[in-house]
């Protein structure tokens, strides 16, 4: 991920887009879009970290996703973004884990636009970290809070987070996120009456697999299983849960643990 600074230039990526800050404003460039957010409308901003898990079929860090949200005399604006964390390291040093998001990319901009503005951003919004796990059981599963969806289906990416138009809706999504290993895509249903709350998936950065999580609730949480499997594989378990609120051959999945 290419990161540039200069002294009155800001360049960061942010899949799947990119913004850039300047002396006034910042403008972020997103797939079909372009937002410029002037540094004079910004009444506060806020950044936020969720935990969640990646889960260990590969590995990989647990993560975090980052969220700045913008509140300006034209409404509010939100983006999110991944910060990959090592939980056992940060359990060794905590500090390491306040160093790592005080440097990242949100944080930065924030900083940088509180200098340009005299300091009128820092306390607008304090940073908020917060935990979607809400307990652990004694073989280490993850245990999440029970979501709620008010709507058919809802849809969750990087860069919306709005009800489901169809079909088509959800395949773009997950269409995009296959060629993005920032973007991860979340389909939740109304009517969980399977047991199924919602499917996830994310592309293993290490390899050309996709990992798709699934949200199955009990009387009072909701687990987090996974498995990796084929992008075709994939779109056919997005499919049947948009139809069915089903998705079949359980067994293969596997708990998320810490």
């Amino acid at each position: 991920m290419a990161v540039a600074i200069a002294p009155l230039l800001v360049l960061l990526f942010n899949a799947p887009g990119r913004f850039v800050a300047d002396d006034s404003l910042v403008i972020f460039r997103l797939i079909f879009k372009k937002i410029n957010i002037p540094y004079d409308s910004i009444k506060s901003a806020e950044v936020s970290r969720e935990f969640i898990s990646g889960g260990r079929l590969t590995g990989e860090a647990y993560r975090f996703i980052e969220t700045i949200k913008f509140t300006c005399e034209s409404g509010e604006f939100s983006f999110n973004a991944f910060i990959a964390v090592d939980m056992e390291a940060a359990a060794k040093t905590p500090e390491l884990l306040a160093e790592q998001f005080a440097q990242s990319k949100f944080s930065r901009l924030k900083n940088y636009i509180d200098e340009k503005t005299g300091g009128r951003i820092t306390n607008s919004a304090p940073d908020k970290i917060t935990e979607d796990t809400d307990m652990q059981n004694e073989n280490g599963e993850m245990l999440f809070e029970k979501t709620k969806c008010d709507v058919p289906h809802k849809l969750h990416t990087q860069t919306l987070e709005r009800a489901a138009k169809n079909w088509q809706d959800i395949l773009d999504r997950v269409l995009e996120m296959f060629d993005d290993d920032d973007e991860f895509v979340t389909l939740t249903v109304g009517d969980a009456r399977h047991n199924i709350r919602y499917v996830q998936a994310v592309r293993d950065t290490r390899g050309d697999r996709i990992i798709v999580q699934l949200g199955i609730e009990d009387e009072n949480h909701t687990r987090l299983v996974e498995k990796l499997c084929g992008e075709n594989e994939c779109v056919e378990i997005f499919r049947e849960f948009y139809d069915s609120a089903s998705v079949r051959d359980l067994d293969k999945y596997k708990p998320v643990k810490f």
